[in-house]
C-alpha cells in the first residue's frame, strides 16, 4: 500500500483517512511507518472497539462510507482496503465519489478490492469458488462452504453469498472510476508477492509460486499473479 502511493509520488503525511478501518491493522501498519495524522471510520461498532485497542492515538468515527461526515478537501490521503467487496455494487459508486469528495487537490484515494478470479475465495478459502457465474453462487455457497477450513472453526453459515460479498474484475473497476484520474497498481502489488513469497497469505498459492520459482519460472508466476491478484488502484483528485 504504502510502495503503491509512493510510486504516484505521493508523501504521507498531513491527514488520512482509513475508511472502513476494520480491525485497524492497516492503521497499526500506517502509524509504525508513517507520520500521518489518521482518523478512522467504519460503519461497525464493533469493529471500531477493536481498532481502538490496535491502534491507540487515532480517531474514530462510525459512518456510512457513502455519506462522510467532513467537508470537502479535508484528506491528503484516503486508504479504503478491502472495503468495495464489501459494498453492493449500486452503492460502490457513492463510496468512491464521496472518497474523492472529501480528499484534497492532488491528494490520492488507495482502493484495493477482491479479484474475481482469484483462486482462493479470500473470505471463506474455496478454490475458483467465484469463477462460477454470479447466478450460481447463492446455490453453490451452502455446499462449497462445508470445505472450508474457516468455517471448520466455527457454526456454518447460513447466508446469501451474492447479498454479501461484491467482487470486481479489472473492467469493473475501471468501470467504477470512470471520470477520475487513475493508476492501476496491481502489477506492482502482484510482482512484490512473487518477489517475496512468504508475505502471500495463502499457504497453497505461496507453494505454487516457490515451486515456479525452483523451476526459474517466475516470470510465469508473474503473468499468472496479475491475473490472479487482489485489486490495486489510486486515484488522484484533480
Amino acid at each position: 500500500m504504502i510502495t503503491a502511493l509512493e510510486q504516484n509520488d505521493h508523501i504521507l503525511d498531513e491527514l488520512l483517512l482509513d475508511l472502513g478501518c476494520g480491525q485497524g491493522h492497516i492503521t497499526q501498519a500506517l502509524l509504525a511507518k508513517t507520520s500521518c495524522k489518521i482518523i478512522c471510520a467504519d460503519i461497525s461498532l464493533n469493529l471500531l472497539e477493536v481498532s481502538r485497542t490496535n491502534a491507540p492515538g487515532c480517531e474514530f468515527i462510525q459512518c456510512d462510507g457513502g455519506f462522510l461526515p467532513f467537508r470537502d478537501s479535508v484528506f491528503k490521503t484516503i486508504v479504503s482496503n478491502d472495503v468495495l467487496e464489501h459494498t453492493p455494487y449500486e452503492n460502490g459508486v457513492r463510496l468512491v465519489t464521496e472518497a474523492r469528495r472529501v480528499t484534497t487537490y492532488n491528494g490520492k484515494v488507495y482502493l484495493s478490492a477482491m479479484n474475481r478470479w482469484e483462486i482462493l475465495e479470500p473470505h471463506w478459502l474455496i478454490p475458483f469458488f467465484t469463477w462460477t457465474p454470479r447466478f450460481m453462487w447463492d446455490r453453490f455457497f451452502p455446499l462449497a462452504v462445508r470445505f472450508s477450513p474457516i468455517a471448520k472453526k466455527g457454526p456454518r453459515p447460513n447466508i446469501r453469498y451474492s447479498q454479501h460479498y461484491f467482487p470486481y474484475t479489472r473492467k469493473m473497476m475501471e468501470d467504477l472510476l470512470e471520470g477520475s484520474r487513475f493508476v492501476d497498481m496491481t502489477s506492482l502489488y502482484a510482482r512484490e508477492k512473487v518477489s517475496d513469497p512468504d508475505y502471500i497469505g495463502s499457504k497453497r498459492t505461496r507453494a505454487v509460486v516457490k515451486f515456479l520459482q525452483s523451476l526459474k519460472l517466475t516470470p510465469l508466476a508473474l503473468v499468472l499473479a496479475k491475473k490472479v491478484s487482489v485489486l490495486v488502484f489510486v486515484c488522484v483528485k484533480n
